[in-house]
């Protein structure tokens, strides 16, 4: 749970990723890995913003 939710995004990747760990669901990594890039993709957007 930390780690999915420690660089932000929205609250939906979360929930998503989350609901799919807990049913135990193959696909759960793919939704931890594309929030995490989601999440870092924003991340590195807004660092990159003119100040």
């Amino acid at each position: 749970m930390r780690l999915i939710s420690r660089n932000g995004g929205t609250g939906a990747e979360r929930v998503t990723a989350l609901t799919s760990i807990a049913n135990g669901k193959e696909s759960s990594m793919n939704h931890r890995l594309e929030a995490y890039a989601t999440d870092r993709i924003q991340v590195h957007t807004t660092e990159g913003a003119a100040v």
